[in-house]
């Protein structure tokens, strides 16, 4: 739920126990994207920065751990999802994939308008002390923006540039 709250400004949390009821987040969607997830344990190992040992976190994929998620339906059956993008996008199954690496490139697909909408919005409250949309991480019906054509512009342009961020911070400042 924080990977779609901070990234794509969507709160999909609810649907981890339910289908949502007043819009389209089911709970696959929500253990979807936790599939992601799954297997990937940190340790700390030390690294050598500016000549100096320091200790540090790297994630690792535990090749034992089974790469979905299973949950309990309100029906009382188990439901099983593997790694899906919340328009239904999969990745390649196997351990030779970096799910997380996978979850970056759905959400920073060009043509995926939330993470850009988000983004700049983000900005926007940075800059200016409220969103858009506010709370700056709930984009939805019930939540429309405040100027939704300069936010859509913004995000397209923001798109377009290939995610320039000072670019961004000039257009907002």
């Amino acid at each position: 739920s924080m990977t779609t709250r901070v990234f794509l400004g969507l709160q999909i949390q609810c649907t981890q126990c339910h289908d949502h009821p007043s819009n389209d987040w089911k709970q696959s969607h929500f253990w979807g994207i936790n599939a992601f997830f799954k297997g990937v344990n940190s340790r700390r190992v030390r690294v050598e920065r500016n000549g100096a040992l320091v200790d540090s976190h790297m994630e690792v994929y535990d090749e034992r751990t089974d790469a979905f998620s299973s949950y309990d339906r309100r029906n009382g059956m188990v439901g099983v999802q593997f790694p899906s993008y919340l328009d239904g996008r999969k990745v390649p199954e196997g351990t030779e994939i970096d799910r997380r690496l996978e979850l970056a490139k759905l959400i920073t697909d060009p043509d995926n308008k939330d993470f850009a909408r988000a983004f700049v919005n983000r900005m926007w409250a940075h800059f200016l002390g409220k969103g858009f949309v506010n709370p700056v991480d709930d984009f939805g019906d019930h939540n429309t923006p405040s100027i939704p054509e300069l936010l859509d512009q913004m995000a397209d342009d923001f798109r377009a540039g290939g995610f320039n961020i000072k670019n961004l911070v000039r257009w907002i400042t």
